[in-house]
């Protein structure tokens, strides 16, 4: 009785952590990006975009070096899914459009597949 009282509690344990785990973010690199309507501007036409925003858990924008003019879009995925070629292109299209351009990944990274 107290061993599956045990086996229990202790799933019940590994479930939780589980649950509050939270999901690996990545980064693309931006060029272009200076000020806070930067960051509202690739915010809005990726993070909130009505197409990609059902691929996100999260998303943001934010400048990471002013000076020169550099910042990232921090995403969470959602479960299942992968930043395939599609995907990617079309984040790279709405950042371009916006003035700005994508740094591509390196070919090593595990989220980006061509």
């Amino acid at each position: 009785m107290e061993t599956a009282a045990l086996g229990l509690i202790t799933g019940f344990l590994n479930l939780s952590l589980a649950i509050v785990q939270p999901a690996h973010a990545d980064t693309l690199v931006v060029k272009g990006m200076s000020c806070r309507a930067c960051e509202k501007q690739v915010t809005a036409v990726v993070c909130q975009d009505k197409d990609m925003t059902q691929w996100f858990e999260a998303c943001t924008a934010k400048v990471t070096d002013a000076k020169n003019e550099i910042g990232e879009i921090r995403y969470t995925l959602k479960p299942g899914l992968t930043l395939d070629g599609a995907k990617y292109s079309q984040i790279e299209k709405a950042v371009v459009d916006s003035g700005r351009t994508l740094e591509k990944p390196a070919a090593a990274s595990k989220t980006v597949t061509k």
